[in-house]
């Protein structure tokens, strides 16, 4: 034994988080249809540094009419906001506001999800809902893992259904160091579900 005591989160949760807007994102809000659609076949892509469903701001909601992001039949896409290294604490996708999910992923294989905000604003205070899920996993989708050790976890929080739903014949699906119902490192945020 060592002596020192086990401290898995080093100084995260004793200090107040930094939330920094990302300076090459995407606005991606106020469409007809899906904010963002990555459709069969399509492999390999990364989404990073966008909002999408909100004002320029991220606080707001301007919403697209379909999900935020829809994975439709695509394997190995992800939404990476947040890397391993990252201090202070940062999210860079918001995702929220949207009409329907904020994340739809469908019939995808090996979908990531990781360091994102959806159904909170940029600012971590602000509830700006996806009115259905925050995250839906349906169809068949295998090997879908939403957070990891931190900092890459997600917030799913204040959306109208629930946060994470994963439905069909989805399998394997693995979520970790997610804040569902509640702010990252503060109060609570229900979904209405």
């Amino acid at each position: 034994m060592t002596g020192k005591a086990n401290n898995p989160t080093g100084s995260k949760g004793t200090v107040t988080p930094v939330f920094v807007v990302p300076p090459l994102g995407n606005l991606i809000s106020g469409n007809g249809g899906n904010g963002v659609l990555i459709d069969i076949g399509s492999l390999g892509n990364a989404l990073n540094g966008n909002f999408i469903g909100t004002t320029a701001s991220g606080d707001r909601a301007l919403g697209n009419a379909g999900n935020g992001v829809w994975i439709d039949r695509a394997a190995g896409n992800s939404l990476v906001g947040c890397k391993f290294v990252n201090n202070p604490f940062v999210y860079y996708n918001v995702i929220s506001g949207n009409r329907q999910n904020g994340l739809r992923v469908t019939s995808s294989d090996n979908v990531t999800v990781q360091g994102n905000f959806f159904g909170v604003g940029a600012n971590n205070t602000a509830i700006v809902k996806n009115r259905l899920d925050g995250i839906l996993v349906d169809g068949s989708s295998a090997n879908t893992q939403v957070g990891g050790v931190i900092p890459l976890g997600n917030v799913s929080a204040g959306n109208g259904r629930n946060g994470i739903e994963v439905t069909g014949t989805s399998r394997g699906f693995v979520t970790f160091n997610t804040f569902g119902g509640l702010l990252a490192f503060k109060g609570a945020a229900p979904q209405r579900q």
